[in-house]
């Protein structure tokens, strides 16, 4: 399928090397990613792409290729690709709870008044599930700050650590070019002018899990 998908957009060009495509659980949505390391080709793919048409895999496929080999193309599997993930977007918004839940709302409150000048307009926010893996998501296509249900009664300053962290992300994530890192030194130096950050992580580790919390 990565041959095929390869050769409809470079006929003229050598196939490169592919890694077996991995479809895995810990993408989420129909997201997709690809990269390019000393010639080879590595693929990773949400698990739900397992199930999905062929022809949208591929024009998936060819859509990651041709940011890639950074050539500005459309075909029409792309197209088809294009049309599905639409409707996906809006089959899954309406599972978004719409209200805001009080302790989310006073906790950007406070952190818009004291770090962004109570500029940043509030977004969608919802509890998400009970993770200790990853405490806070920003999720940009559904304008979207998620919270692990974990910290509903940890202390108002980690609470506020973690809404921080993606109302970083929000603030950021409009300027930020596709596929450009996340966590430059820049962002993470922002991360540490958090007044409490020291008590927070502190908290955080010795409460919660040491995994990775965003």
């Amino acid at each position: 399928m990565l041959k095929e998908a390869f050769l409809e957009i470079f006929p003229e060009k050598p196939v490169p090397t592919f890694n077996q495509i991995v479809y895995s659980s810990r993408i989420r949505f129909y997201n997709a990613y690809a990269s390019l390391r000393n010639s080879e080709i590595t693929i990773k793919l949400s698990k739900n792409y397992e199930n999905v048409n062929r022809s949208v895999v591929i024009g998936v496929l060819q859509s990651l290729l041709s940011r890639i080999y950074r050539k500005k193309i459309v075909t029409q599997r792309m197209r088809e690709a294009g049309i599905f993930l639409e409707q996906q977007r809006k089959e899954y918004r309406p599972r978004i709870k719409n209200e805001t839940p009080q302790e989310l709302k006073e906790s950007f409150q406070r952190i818009n008044l004291e770090y962004f000048d109570n500029l940043l307009q509030m977004p969608l926010l919802n509890w998400g599930r009970d993770s200790y893996r990853r405490l806070g998501q920003y999720v940009g296509t559904f304008n979207l700050i998620r919270i692990s249900r974990r910290l509903e009664k940890s202390p108002p300053y980690v609470l506020d650590y973690i809404m921080y962290h993606e109302m970083l992300h929000l603030q950021r994530d409009r300027n930020r070019k596709k596929h450009a890192k996340v966590h430059t030194k820049e962002f993470n130096t922002l991360e540490e002018s958090f007044k409490l950050v020291k008590d927070a992580k502190r908290w955080i580790k010795e409460n919660l899990s040491r995994r990775r919390y965003f």
